[in-house]
């Protein structure tokens, strides 16, 4: 049951984020009309332009860029223009809502929209400004800068018990007691090592470019002596983003772990681990990525636990152990709400003074700055005509 739901749940993530592919060209076209007939008709057609035009046709409203809108009603002046119908169209844009064209055209028949749906779907789309490659390589990496992440992934976790010396026969060995009191027999221990199945879900919250930091919580199975336990957990992660690659994200970071609910062979068990790791991230749709996460915790305390042969070798009646883990994880994560980008500079060529000079990218081009007023040329003094009574035009 454990393992299917944790299945359902990194299925879901990663199906969502490939569920929304906005692009700068993606639009999803929705009307209504008076008639069925001219629904249908301009529905077909305007699909067709889109695709004919090289934009990409989105199945759903969520995953288009804009929003291609018209409506065919009534023409209220068919008296004026003898049109008996007019076609109202719009583009919205799907990120902010914002109406930014609308226009009408008027018609009587659907065989004389023929050779205008072209222009018409062109008029509206034009408007959308062309992605530059910046802006792909920018729409590209959106996946790496958003405040929240949802984070669920498989572990396979390798945990080590070293063997502490205290209490012990020679630093190894439980033992018995003989007639005397002095030890008689003897049973060598040895370090435990061992990898059960595990599950991580967690939240990260991005709150610089560079750096984030993570909560989760962990379950996995077993124990040093037997596989019935399910050890319970919370981490926190503080992470350090590489972003230097398009598709990849590296994430070294310091991580901490506090455990929660522990075997029952123990009777002291340290109550933190600190440690480091690293996480290499793939890009997994726009919002989201896959990963693979390797980190590396270690206990400074010493975990005490139950003598394993009471009846034959009751001595010493606890056993030290100095517990570490070695985390192996693979999952998904989940962006959600975009954080702003760093405005990039370009420069402008002025035609005035002759240099290149800086402007945002996300800003419209600053206007060149106006000339310095020139003084006009000197003209020598014009002498004046003597008036007379002839005049020339």
């Amino acid at each position: 049951m454990k393992k299917a739901l944790f299945i359902t749940i990194f299925a879901a993530l990663a199906v969502s984020s490939f569920a929304d592919q906005l692009s700068n060209r993606s639009i999803f076209i929705e009307g209504s009309a008076i008639r069925q007939d001219h629904y249908e008709y301009f529905l077909v057609n305007f699909r067709k332009e889109a695709l004919g035009t090289g934009n990409t046709l989105a199945n759903h409203r969520e995953e288009a860029a804009f929003i291609f809108k018209f409506d065919v009603s009534n023409n209220p002046y068919i008296n004026e223009d003898g049109n008996a119908f007019v076609l109202t169209i719009s583009l919205i844009n799907n990120i902010n809502d914002n109406e930014i064209l609308f226009f009408h055209f008027f018609y009587n028949t659907l065989e004389e929209m023929l050779e205008h749906n072209q222009f018409l779907f062109y008029r509206a789309v034009a408007i959308i400004p062309p992605l530059t490659e910046e802006a792909l390589l920018r729409a590209q990496s959106t996946w790496k800068d958003k405040w929240i992440y949802l984070r669920a992934s498989f572990d396979y976790p390798v945990s080590f018990y070293a063997l502490q010396s205290e209490g012990l026969l020679g630093g190894v060995s439980a033992w018995a007691p003989g007639p005397t009191g002095e030890p008689s027999e003897f049973m060598p221990l040895d370090n435990k090592i061992f990898a059960l199945p595990g599950v991580t879900i967690g939240a990260e919250f991005q709150f610089l470019d560079f750096m984030s930091f993570e909560m989760n919580f962990k379950a996995n199975m077993g124990d040093p002596l037997k596989n019935e336990s399910v050890n319970l957990g919370i981490g926190a992660q503080l992470k350090f983003s590489i972003k230097y690659f398009k598709l990849f994200n590296i994430q070294p970071y310091i991580v901490g772990h506090l455990p929660l609910v522990y075997s029952d062979i123990f009777t002291k068990y340290p109550s933190f681990a600190l440690g480091g790791g690293i996480q290499l991230s793939a890009k997994g749709g726009k919002n989201g990525a896959f990963y693979i996460d390797v980190n590396y915790t270690t206990a400074f305390s010493d975990a005490v636990m139950k003598n394993p042969y009471p009846l034959l070798f009751p001595f010493p009646k606890g056993i030290h152990f100095r517990p570490s883990f070695l985390g192996i994880g693979i999952g998904y994560k989940h962006g959600f709400i975009d954080r702003p980008v760093k405005p990039v500079k370009d420069t402008f060529l002025c035609d005035i003074c002759g240099h290149h000079h800086e402007f945002s990218s996300h800003e419209p081009e600053p206007a060149a700055p106006p000339p310095e007023p020139v003084a006009p040329p000197e003209q020598p003094p014009r002498e004046r005509t003597p008036r007379t009574g002839t005049f020339y035009f």
